[in-house]
């Protein structure tokens, strides 16, 4: 009896994990730097050619960083260089919205048309206007999908055979009745193109983001390594430095504290004459720092986010914000974090 009690009891367990993998939500690709898009491409390019001068020397202390290993790097490059910015994505919607805004106007259009007609061929008849859906146009006009259901319904009514010979008879053509069921279909695929659009630049935006971190990924992984291979060189060290590492600033505040799983915290107000801050991930995982309006409140700006205990000091202009409260989120779902923010200056 022990025994099965214990096997259902093992079962249920199992499957309420089994449900709650399930369950978990995707989580948005963040960045895992700071610097605009741009600058961090030029210096991978920059890192790249130091390692290719430097490849013997890596190799030696680290057989993995070799030909094969450099070949990787530069395709992460090009591939990240090959995203479309947003501004490009932004560009390419708009001209989808605006065919859609032309093809409502050329509905409208024939719509208040038809009306005229309708008024004509049925003078005083409510009851006709209604059929032809007169009082939803105000509410359809600057819908699409408003305005598509009411030139279907036009279309329709138009069609029957006790409205189509009078609308005829006032020299409203079955082209013209046609042609409300044409631009019916053609609102359709235009809101559908919007839709996908819309979509896409999401799509695009964290495509972008991923590539944009396998490649900094390589960075990070040879500023590191970097340290060991020229344990004894500064001049290099400082080649594959990822930011200026705060050398002669002074410590003008510091900030320690924990931050809940999939939950932010405020740090603290940059003090005056900050240039950079040294961002530390004392444990956790998945720490995003960035600045904020507000305490607690959304990130405005660049963000950068840290996804093992390490050490990382950022230019106060890399994260493309006035605003002065430094906010911390912890990106797991799972784990608590702690950390520490320098302000340096």
């Amino acid at each position: 009896m022990f025994g099965t009690s214990f096997g259902v009891e093992k079962i249920d367990i199992f499957l309420k994990k089994l449900k709650s993998n399930f369950m978990k939500r995707a989580e948005k690709i963040l960045k895992n730097f700071a610097k605009p898009y741009l600058e961090v491409l030029e210096q991978a390019r920059v890192m790249y050619a130091f390692f290719m001068v430097d490849i013997g020397s890596f190799t030696a202390r680290f057989p993995f960083m070799d030909s094969t290993y450099a070949a990787d790097f530069l395709t992460a490059i090009d591939d990240a260089d090959a995203q479309p910015d947003d501004e490009t994505v932004v560009d390419m919607q708009q001209m989808v919205t605006e065919q859609l805004n032309q093809n409502m106007q050329l509905a409208r259009n024939a719509y208040t048309t038809l009306m005229v007609y309708v008024e004509l061929a049925f003078p005083g008849r409510a009851d006709v206007l209604e059929l032809f859906g007169k009082r939803k146009y105000e509410a359809a006009r600057r819908n699409q999908l408003k305005l598509k259901e009411l030139m279907e319904l036009a279309y329709t009514v138009a069609q029957k055979p006790e409205y189509n010979p009078a609308l005829i008879a006032k020299g409203y053509t079955q082209a013209e009745i046609d042609q409300l069921n044409v631009i019916a279909e053609t609102l359709e695929v235009s809101n559908v193109e919007q839709e996908v659009a819309k979509g896409e630049r999401l799509t695009s935006s964290q495509l972008r983001v991923k590539k944009y971190n396998e490649m900094y990924a390589y960075m990070q992984e040879i500023s590191k390594t970097s340290k060991l291979v020229f344990a004894d060189d500064y001049a290099k060290q400082q080649q594959y430095l990822l930011y200026n590492d705060g050398s002669g600033l002074n410590v003008l505040a510091t900030y320690e504290n924990t931050v809940a799983a999939n939950a932010p915290v405020a740090a603290g107000p940059l003090v005056a004459n900050t240039q950079k801050l040294r961002l530390t991930l004392v444990s956790g995982e998945n720490l995003e720092f960035g600045l904020s309006a507000s305490a607690n409140g959304a990130f405005d700006g660049n963000t950068v986010t840290l996804g093992a205990p390490e050490v990382l000091v950022v230019d106060i202009d890399d994260f493309a914000t006035a605003a002065t409260n430094i906010v911390v989120r912890n990106q797991s779902l799972t784990l608590e974090g702690s950390f520490k923010v320098e302000c340096l200056g």
